[in-house]
């Protein structure tokens, strides 16, 4: 059972980077503070991962390629991202081969402590909470650090329902225009475990 826990670690650690990098490569060039209307927001449906969720935005799917060693304990992982300057997300869900399910604790831990050696960044300062939501255990990160040399923050939700892991992952540059954005999107967040 100890090596099942660690290859859902070392998926979700590997996982969470891969999305945390694609999401941190926005170029940081633009205004750093979203500006979007009352009717840009619109709900929308990703019914393939079973998540739904207020977007003022629309999110790309992005292929993630996984070393051979991580891809054969994966049946599915489908993501999508979108990147700006303000706000950043990126959304996951990936369904492990049966029997591996694992510690979030450390897959949170491990996925933070990859994401500080991220170029550009530093002054990493976070926290890792328990969370129950939506009859299932997760992990919610809230951190700051500086990109670039300019403040931004990380929050991030990470839930385990059995074989599937959710990842939810937000950058923002720390203005209260984004942080009035990242609410509405986690507050309006709804996952369907069973689809």
């Amino acid at each position: 059972m100890e090596l099942k826990k660690s290859i859902f670690i070392i998926i979700v650690v590997v996982a969470t980077i891969y999305g945390l990098k694609y999401t941190q490569d926005t170029k940081f060039e633009d205004s750093e503070i979203a500006s979007f209307e009352y009717v840009d927001w619109q709900t929308k449906t990703f019914d393939d991962i079973g998540i739904e969720v207020e977007l003022p935005f629309e999110m790309e799917a992005m292929k993630i390629d996984l070393p051979p060693a991580l891809r054969e304990n994966i049946k599915e992982m489908i993501n999508y991202n979108f990147n700006s300057t303000p706000v950043s997300l990126f959304i996951s869900r990936l369904v492990a081969n049966d029997g591996i399910s694992g510690d979030l604790d450390k897959a949170a831990e491990g996925a933070i402590a990859e994401f500080s050696e991220t170029q550009d960044m530093s002054d990493l300062v976070y926290t890792v909470s328990e969370i129950y939501e939506q009859d299932m255990n997760g992990r919610r990160v809230d951190g700051t650090f500086q990109m670039k040399g300019r403040p931004a923050e990380i929050t991030a939700k990470i839930f385990s329902s059995g074989t599937r892991l959710y990842q939810i992952v937000l950058l923002k540059m720390s203005h209260q225009e984004n942080m009035e954005v990242a609410d509405k999107i986690f507050n309006s967040l709804n996952i369907n475990k069973w689809k």
